[in-house]
């Protein structure tokens, strides 16, 4: 779990799984690394930092990028 994750961060070695849409209307290609009902937890395109994110009132979709 940890280890390879945070491995694949450092390296910047994983691929982006999600779109999502902002209130604001910013679209983000992100790699979502988990969700709860109030906050989701990813890191965006050439970062190696994880972002917290609420979900209420931040978020108008978050979309599966086909594989």
């Amino acid at each position: 779990g940890g280890i390879k994750a945070r491995t694949k961060l450092d390296n910047l070695s994983f691929k982006m799984s999600h779109k999502m849409l902002l209130n604001n209307m910013e679209e983000q290609e992100i790699k979502l690394l988990g969700k709860n009902s109030s906050y989701l937890f990813f890191v965006r395109a050439e970062d190696t930092k994880v972002r917290v994110a609420p979900v209420d009132g931040n978020l108008r979709y978050l979309q599966e990028i086909a594989r």
